[in-house]
C-alpha cells in the first residue's frame, strides 16, 4: 500500500517538474524569439 503511494507520488512530482520545465523552455523560446524579431 505504502510503495504503491510512493510511486505514485514520485510519478506526480516528475510528470508536474516535467510540465514546468517545458513551459519554461516555451516561454524563453518565445521572448528570445521576440527580442530577436525586434
Amino acid at each position: 500500500m505504502f510503495g504503491s503511494y510512493l510511486t505514485f507520488t514520485t510519478t506526480a512530482v516528475f510528470t508536474y517538474l516535467l510540465i514546468l520545465l517545458l513551459h519554461i523552455v516555451l516561454e524563453t523560446g518565445a521572448a528570445l524569439r521576440e527580442a530577436n524579431s525586434s
